[in-house]
């Protein structure tokens, strides 16, 4: 029993008209990522010729060797830690058993403030693995645009709180599915990449990280 409280149990009589401004339908889930795919994300990323003629093996897919893989329904690999903040359910669109069927996390464009929830661009998905050995390493982030409208996000490498050294990798801008390249030099220890959400919405499907 509810104590020390104004409440006083009453019917209460809705004044409100029906009206509901959800989209119905279902995100299409995202085929895994192959490393031909990988090293064409790599080749249509600027200065992406420049680094292949220093690192011949970032475009030559039998040379990329998966080394862990997250999506919403699965990790392999070294894959370590795989944290979702503010990922938005709406049902029949992106509800928790349509997000678990497409392997995928919706981070939505402009809150619920129909409903009475605030607007912000919180959405974060943090990747935590471990680098086998020291060397280079391609990851690659698949996600997709909300709607077809652009969206805004940021990755982080390696943030893991007070006295970490973090490296922003940078704010990218994109429209529909992208599969973002980054080429990161690690040593032989427990590494992240995080995405913050900045603008727009979108759907995460998988970050791959492949060793060159």
């Amino acid at each position: 029993m509810t104590q020390d409280s104004d409440y006083r149990i009453t019917v209460v009589e809705s004044q409100g008209q029906p009206l509901d401004l959800r989209q119905r339908g279902a995100a299409r889930a995202t085929p895994r990522l192959s490393p031909h795919a990988a090293v064409a994300a790599v080749r249509a990323t600027s200065g992406a010729d420049e680094l292949i003629a220093q690192i011949p093996n970032l475009a030559d897919a039998s040379q990329l060797q998966e080394t862990a893989f997250f999506s919403v329904c699965t990790k392999t690999g070294t894959a370590g830690f795989l944290d979702l903040w503010d990922v938005d359910h709406y049902d029949f669109f992106t509800d928790l058993q349509s997000s678990l069927n497409n392997c995928s996390a919706w981070f939505s464009p402009d809150g619920f403030d129909f409903y009475g929830a605030p607007q912000g661009k919180t959405g974060r998905v943090n990747c935590t693995f471990q680098a086998p050995v020291d060397g280079t390493y391609l990851a690659i982030a698949s996600l997709v645009g909300d709607g077809g409208n652009s969206a805004t996000v940021r990755y982080i490498l390696d943030d893991f709180g007070p006295g970490s050294a973090p490296t922003d990798l940078g704010a990218f801008v994109f429209t529909g599915p992208v599969n973002q390249a980054f080429v990161l030099s690690l040593t032989a220890n427990s590494h992240s990449v995080r995405i913050d959400q900045e603008s727009g919405g979108f759907f995460f499907s998988s970050l791959t990280l492949y060793q060159a």
